[in-house]
């Protein structure tokens, strides 16, 4: 958000900020009182009369008097005498002035009134409020025009630079709600008023019970939540994810993707073939069903025509794949789509899919994917009921607990033993809500954080509506975490089944050759292999600080027992944390084992097999040196090719000189050749091609810096959500084996 363009609250007076009508009344009662003897008994009830000017509520209180003009001023002037006093002697209550301290502090305010400005300003200024106002103080008598006219609204954001989408009108009469609409701003109900209006408290865009809510909706460069406590539950949430012992909940936010769960272009068209537009507002999704099945002659209709939607076979997105690669427990899905189980397909995996108690009984040990709501593929319209295996209306909801009481009570179990984390899920689904209710008539205990991932609220409403689901949530244990946007939650969902999962990073290459001793201080500062920019020491420090950075930040790291490359990497990776670190080798060999990592003996004699089973473990392999002078058939290079043509994304570090040095060009060649999926291939590609311009300088900070760490996150992020890396699982469950 532009410092020139704050957001910009503008106020009705009477009424929101100040309690017109005490004054007003206690005013009237005291001229009644003072003239009675004069005028006569007054029938009028002036408690339930709108705020009317002074002139028009003393005609209209003594319209049955019939009283001359003459005295009907007097009485005016009186009133008006009253009116000052008692306005005078009225206090702002105590939420209010709270609520405008507050918001002047991160916005605009102005005044929009049906008052004079004089009126206005005297009031404003006897109770310190005037300075508040920055934006404007504007009433009936101000230029350019009175309310309901838009144009007093528009002169304000002209001179705030507000823009419309970033301007809210708060204020208690149609004539404010009328001047919001027209001025294409939003309009929030002072509902702590109690005016009584005729369309404005059924039309806002969202009605405040007290004043205080209006400091919740205003737009804001922070989030909803304290920044510390956002890094707090990331930083949890990605320790769970580690540890394996968590659930995904998958709304329909993670089909979006692949074409389906958008209200706008999935739900609307559909429901618009049955209901007229304006009907679809105010109502959930299943109200909306419910109002159409009521109708025998449309249920089969509406059945039919969400039968074919989703029944089409589009492509699973990132989501599906990452989610099913992931270590996760079980996927909850609300979704009627088969898209988690074409990609299930497509990996080869034979995940179980439960649609009710009795599939559940069958499958329920192990992995496996719940669908709560049913879908369309075993879905059959029943004419007598609705038992259709599949919940849409309301009732069908109603019903379901009922209905489908072991799978409910699974999800009890796993809401009380594990993390849930719900993806894609907005905070009025009504699946979620149902939850909430579960939990709290069923009190379940529970030490497991639960999380809904949700993108942060952009419109006013949105915003007051966010804050007290996080709140309802929280008390349900249920934590809340935001994001700037939709992309960056399935990105944080990606990196959380990378964790899941503990990647393994395999490095291949040597340095130099121990033969009777290793070099000493000067020769490791000199020595270099041929047209290498890295001497060894380098070389020993760079591979050393991205093994312990990547066990730090949760990859596994392998290697052979290469000097300079693989046994720094794999040492300092141990040193971080002894289960991330693994030496692959062979019993019988000229290298021996060395106690700074474990050893996996992987063959009684040979190397090929050894380097062959790294990788096939390794997600990502790091490449640099090798001191022969074999070229294509040297060790390093044999090692860097067979991954090469297991589809594995390789890094080659070029400045160590030697071996990769020598073969670069072929071994790319090769690289590109055998990476199947089009994005994990062109990052691979971009990423050597840039790490190969690289200087000596250059390189130390991509590698003590953040780039060789996110470079090696990005192509493992590719990797799990691809649909063309059928290896992930695989190589995963090779390292578990021998971990």
């Amino acid at each position: 958000m532009s410092p020139l363009a704050r957001p910009l609250v503008i106020w009705d007076f009477d009424g929101p900020i100040f309690n017109s009508r005490k004054p007003r009344d206690d005013a009237f009662a005291d001229v009644v009182s003072r003239l009675s003897d004069k005028i006569g008994p007054c029938s009028f009830d002036y408690t339930a009369a709108p705020l009317y000017d002074p002139r028009k509520f003393i005609r209209l209180a003594f319209a049955d008097n019939k009283l001359p003009e003459e005295i009907l001023e007097n009485i005016e002037l009186e009133y008006r005498a009253r009116l000052r006093e008692a306005e005078a002697a009225c206090r702002i209550d105590r939420e209010v002035l709270d609520t405008i301290e507050r918001l002047s502090r991160q916005c605009s305010l102005a005044i929009l009134s049906l008052r004079s400005e004089a009126s206005l300003k005297d009031l404003l200024q006897r109770h310190g409020l005037a300075a508040r106002f920055d934006a404007g103080i504007l009433g009936r008598d101000s230029a350019p025009a009175s309310k309901p006219s838009p144009q007093a609204v528009h002169s304000i954001m002209k001179k705030t630079k507000a823009s419309p989408a970033n301007t809210i009108l708060i204020g208690d009469s149609d004539h404010d709600w009328k001047a919001a609409q027209e001025a294409g701003i939003a309009y929030f109900h002072a509902g702590w008023s109690g005016e009584p209006v005729a369309i404005a408290r059924s039309r806002a865009d969202l009605v405040l019970a007290h004043p205080s809510e209006a400091a919740m909706v205003v737009p804001r460069e922070s989030a909803p939540l304290p920044v510390d406590a956002q890094i707090d539950i990331e930083t949890e949430l990605k320790s769970i994810a580690r540890s394996g012992n968590f659930s995904f909940f998958a709304g329909a936010g993670v089909s979006i993707e692949a074409g389906f769960g958008n209200w706008e272009a999935c739900y609307r068209p559909l429901l618009n073939q049955h209901l007229p537009a304006n009907s679809l507002i105010g109502f959930s999704f299943p109200e909306l069903v419910q109002m159409i099945v009521a109708a025998e002659d449309r249920a089969q209709k509406l059945f039919d025509d969400f039968k074919k939607k989703f029944e089409a076979q589009p492509q699973p997105g990132s989501y599906h794949y990452a989610m099913l690669r992931s270590a996760c427990n079980t996927i909850w899905t609300t979704n009627y789509d088969n898209l988690f189980e074409h990609a299930s397909l497509s990996l080869g995996q034979a995940l179980p899919v439960v649609h009710s108690d009795g599939e559940l009984k069958d499958n329920f040990v192990g992995r496996k994917l719940i669908k709560l709501n049913g879908d369309f593929q075993v879905a059959r319209f029943d004419r007598k009921s609705l038992d259709w295996g599949i919940v849409l209306s309301d009732e069908q909801f109603d019903l379901s607990e009922v209905e489908r009481p072991e799978m409910w009570r699974y999800f009890e179990d796993e809401y009380r033993t594990s993390s849930l984390i719900f993806v894609g899920v907005s905070f009025g689904d009504p699946t979620l809500r149902r939850i909430i209710s579960i939990i709290s008539r069923k009190l379940m205990r529970t030490r497991k954080p639960h999380f809904v991932l949700a993108a942060k609220p952009t419109t006013a409403n949105e915003r007051l509506i966010v804050s007290k689901q996080i709140e309802v949530l929280k008390r349900r244990n249920i934590r809340t975490l935001l994001f700037d946007d939709f992309r960056a939650i399935a990105d944080f969902v990606n990196e959380l089944c990378v964790l899941s999962r503990k990647p393994v990073i395999g490095f291949c290459g040597t340095a130099f050759h121990v033969l009777d001793k290793r070099p000493d201080a000067h020769e490791m500062a000199t020595g270099t292999l041929k047209d290498a920019v890295l001497s060894w020491q380098d070389m020993d420090r760079l591979c050393g600080e991205m093994g312990a950075r990547l066990a730090r930040n949760g990859f596994r790291v392998l290697s052979g027992h290469g000097d300079g490359v693989g046994v720094p990497a794999v040492a300092r990776a141990f040193d971080e944390d002894r289960h991330m670190a693994r030496y692959y080798m062979r019993k019988k060999g000229a290298t021996q084992a060395t106690r700074d990592a474990t050893t996996i003996f992987v063959s009684e004699n040979s190397l090929d097999e050894v380097r062959q089973k790294m990788a096939q473990v390794a997600h990502v392999v790091v490449a640099m040196g090798g001191p022969s002078d074999l070229g294509w058939e040297s060790g390093t290079v044999k090692e860097v090719r067979m991954a090469a043509e297991l589809g594995r994304p390789v890094i080659l570090m070029r400045q160590g000189g030697g071996d990769i040095e020598r073969c670069y060009p072929q071994l790319m060649e090769l690289i590109l050749q055998n990476v199947r999926d089009p994005k994990l291939r062109r990052d691979v590609h971009t990423l050597n091609e840039r790490i190969g311009k690289m200087d000596r300088q250059q390189l130390m900070e991509f590698v003590d810096g953040d780039g060789f760490l996110s470079s090696v996150r990005a192509l493992v992020g590719t990797s799990v959500a691809s649909p063309d890396t059928s290896y992930f699982v695989t190589a995963c469950t090779e390292a578990d084996a021998n971990w």
